[in-house]
C-alpha cells in the first residue's frame, strides 16, 4: 500500500508545525513542537503516529469512512493510551543528549553484531558462513534503506560489507536522534538473530557433511547464551541508556 507523502512544514506562533496529509485514507496528521526541534524530527514522530493510528483502528481505506456512524470522533479517544506510550518513549530517549551517550549506544549494539558474527564464524564451516553473511548483508541493506536514519547524509557512514566486523562508533552518527538510531539497531539486531536461528533450525534437520563444526552444541538457546553473559556484565549501562528490557525482551521473547 503506497501512502502519500505530502508533508509540510512551518513555522508559527514560536512553534514547528508539521502536517502529513495521508490521501489514501483521506486523513490529516498534524504535530508540532519548539522552533528548536528539528521539522525532520517532527515529521517521523508524526509518521509513526499515523501508521499506529491505521493499524490500531484497522482502518480500510475504501470502507472506513462509511462505517463511522454519525462522525463521532469520541470513538476514537482510545489512541490517546498509544499516543501517551510513543510520547513517554520518545522523552526517554531524548534524555540522552551527549556525544559520549549516544558512542556508548553505538557501542553495545556493535558488540552485540560482532558477537554475533563470530558464533557465525565459529559455528559454520565456509560454504554455509557464506551463505548467512549474503543473507544479513541483504537484510542490513533493506533495513537500512527503509529506515528513516537514511534521511541523514551522515547515515551512509553504516557500512557492512557483509564479511567481517561491524564499526559502528562514529562521532558523526551521533547527528542522528537517538530513537532513530534505536529503531534502526533493534531491527538489525532481531533480523541477525532471526537468521542465525534459521540456519540453525535448518542445518541440525539437515546437515551435509562438514558443513557445520560443532554440532552438538549449536542451538538456539546456545546463541543466546553467548549474549547473556554480555548483557549482565555491561547491566548498569544498559540500565543508564534505557534498553536493557528492549534487549531482554528481543532474546527472551517468552519472558513477555
Amino acid at each position: 500500500m503506497k501512502q502519500d507523502k505530502g508533508i509540510e512544514s512551518i513555522n508559527m506562533s514560536g512553534l514547528t508545525w508539521v502536517y502529513v496529509d495521508d490521501q489514501v485514507y483521506n486523513l490529516l496528521f498534524v504535530g508540532c513542537a519548539g522552533k528548536e526541534v528539528d521539522s525532520q524530527l517532527i515529521r517521523y514522530q508524526l509518521e509513526v503516529i499515523q501508521a499506529a493510528f491505521i493499524k490500531e483502528f484497522d482502518l480500510n481505506p475504501n470502507t472506513w469512512k462509511d462505517s463511522w456512524q454519525g462522525g463521532d470522533a469520541t470513538i476514537f479517544r482510545t489512541f490517546n493510551t498509544t499516543t501517551d506510550i510513543l510520547m513517554d518513549q520518545w522523552e526517554k530517549s531524548s534524555k540522552i543528549k551527549t556525544s559520549a551517550e549516544k558512542i556508548d549506544f553505538l557501542g553495545i549494539f556493535q558488540q552485540i553484531l560482532n558477537l554475533f558474527t563470530n558464533i557465525v564464524k565459529n559455528n559454520f564451516g565456509d560454504k554455509i558462513r557464506k551463505k548467512i553473511f549474503d543473507k544479513i548483508y541483504k537484510s542490513f541493506l533493506s533495513i537500512k534503506n527503509s529506515n528513516k536514519i537514511s534521511d541523514y547524509e551522515c547515515s551512509k557512514l553504516i557500512e557492512y560489507d557483509g564479511n567481517e566486523a561491524w564499526n559502528l562508533v562514529k562521532i558523526e552518527l551521533t547527528e542522528i536522534p537517538l530513537f532513530m538510531l534505536e529503531n534502526f539497531l533493534l531491527e538489525l539486531t532481531a533480523s541477525y538473530k532471526e537468521i542465525i536461528s534459521n540456519f540453525i533450525y535448518l542445518y541440525k534437520r539437515i546437515i551435509p557433511s562438514g558443513t557445520i563444526k560443532t554440532q552438538s552444541s549449536l542451538s538456539t538457546d546456545g546463541v543466546i547464551s553467548e549474549i547473556f553473559p554480555f548483557l549482565m556484565r555491561n547491566w548498569s549501562l544498559l540500565k543508564r541508556l534505557d534498553i536493557e528490557k528492549k534487549l531482554l525482551l528481543l532474546f527472551f521473547p517468552y519472558g513477555k
